[in-house]
């Protein structure tokens, strides 16, 4: 299953990805492909995730800092009298979001052929879930998922498609038969359902928490400025990279909850942390279409050239910003929204 699990909304981000984990243990979920949503909670909070789930998460070509797997190779299920084994792989084209995630891709043929000689020591059928829309080649193995092959064969996912039904005949698949079902209407088991009513409980009572009691209106900019002098008067960053608010509208209610952030920020997930020089920031600063905050005492003017300086910005900024090269990316111990409501909790114990 190469699951985007982490859809963007109040349980996800109240969690930090624990709900989807859980509900994809409760569903018997063998196995999902590691994809970018994944990363979008950090190295450091995806090893804990990884470190609950009862499922396999597969990505051979995705490294750590120490040049290490970052989850499972790969795994083995028996079908009948064979063994099967499946591993997760990456395109490179995906490499902008896998460095934002503060991890590394390696080489896909080196790391495809390195992993499928490892899982036909163990396997009579060795597959893999690819993440990417191209075509590619074998990469050394008997079939592919996600992923059209001219070499192997090939199953595309599609909408409604649930498995497919594999003919084999001395060790080689020789025809695979998608089955199509329609899931409208169908109610979770009783195990399935219990794990859903104890997420929807936790999530109302997080997300009900007030943040702040604030009364009047803000404006999108106007938030947007308060949650990054905030941050920034932390000093734990010397820069913050912004195109557009931070949030997609502004405020009108009495009292701000955490489930009020999560909806109103645009990436209320973690931010990415950059390293640049004084010199680079003084070119972005003539990009018209990019803004610079700095932390107090630090101005254009004041930057040194040759020194190394801390950014901040969102994902969404890096991709939406391909030419901005930056050096030591990672992500920040906390979501966004958990920023911006320690900011406004701060604000609001000033006044």
């Amino acid at each position: 299953m190469p699951a985007d699990a982490f859809e963007s909304g109040p349980m996800t981000e109240l969690t930090d990805g624990a709900a989807a984990v859980r509900l994809l243990d409760a569903a018997g979920v063998d196995a999902v492909l590691l994809t970018p949503d994944w990363l979008d909670f950090g190295p450091a909070r995806l090893e804990q995730l990884v470190s609950t789930a009862r499922f396999y998460l597969l990505g051979a070509n995705i490294l750590d800092s120490t040049n290490q797997p970052l989850c499972h190779q790969f795994m083995v299920r028996r079908h009948g009298d064979l063994e099967i084994a499946l591993t997760g792989l990456w395109r490179d084209s995906l490499a902008r979001p896998l460095q934002a995630g503060g991890v590394r891709l390696a080489e896909l043929n080196l790391a495809a052929a390195r992993t499928a000689a490892l899982m036909r020591q163990r396997a009579d059928i060795v597959g893999a879930l690819v993440l990417g829309p191209d075509s590619v080649p074998a990469l050394g193995f008997d079939f592919l998922v996600g992923a059209p092959s001219p070499d192997a064969p090939g199953f595309v996912l599609a909408d409604a498609v649930a498995r497919y039904d594999l003919r084999i005949a001395d060790g080689t698949i020789v025809a695979a038969t998608p089955v199509r079902v329609n899931i409208e209407g169908t109610k979770p088991d009783s195990l399935v359902q219990a794990v859903c009513d104890s997420i929807d409980r936790a999530v109302e009572t997080a997300g009900g928490t007030i943040v702040t009691r604030q009364r009047g209106r803000a404006t999108a900019d106007e938030l947007t400025r308060m949650i990054i002098n905030g941050f920034l008067a932390t000093r734990t960053a010397d820069v913050w990279l912004y195109d557009e608010p931070l949030f997609r509208t502004g405020w009108d209610g009495a009292a701000i909850t955490r489930r009020d952030l999560v909806t109103l920020l645009s990436e209320p997930r973690r931010l990415v942390s950059c390293e640049l020089s004084g010199s680079e920031l003084k070119m972005l600063t003539k990009n018209p279409g990019l803004k610079l905050a700095f932390a107090p005492g630090l101005t254009t003017g004041r930057l040194s050239a040759d020194s190394s300086y801390r950014a901040v910005a969102t994902a969404g900024l890096l991709n939406r910003q391909p030419r901005l090269t930056a050096r030591r990316l990672t992500r920040s111990n906390q979501p966004l929204w958990a920023i911006a409501a320690n900011v406004l909790a701060t604000e609001a114990g000033r006044q």
